[in-house]
């Protein structure tokens, strides 16, 4: 299995869906850099949220950056 490779600061749902997420039941909120699980981590998380015993990864990538009004990418930036 491949890396499961979680970046909250590019996740469309932060701040949205962070108190029902796999990131915040884990980790107690979302990390300020990217999180790297392993093939198996990754799987055992879906397993236990298949199975009802965590919530889901909410996780939702951008697809574009998201510029500031000076043309700062905001998704680069520290949470």
């Amino acid at each position: 299995m491949d890396p499961l490779i979680v970046d909250c600061g590019t996740c469309e749902m932060r701040d949205l869906a962070c108190s029902d997420c796999l990131m915040t039941a884990l980790l107690g909120g979302p990390p300020v850099s990217a999180h790297e699980f392993s093939g198996e981590e990754a799987g055992a998380m879906g397993a236990l949220a298949m199975g009802g015993l965590l919530p889901p990864l909410r996780l939702v990538e951008r697809l574009e950056p998201v510029f500031d009004d000076r043309g700062d990418d905001l998704g680069s930036q520290a949470m």
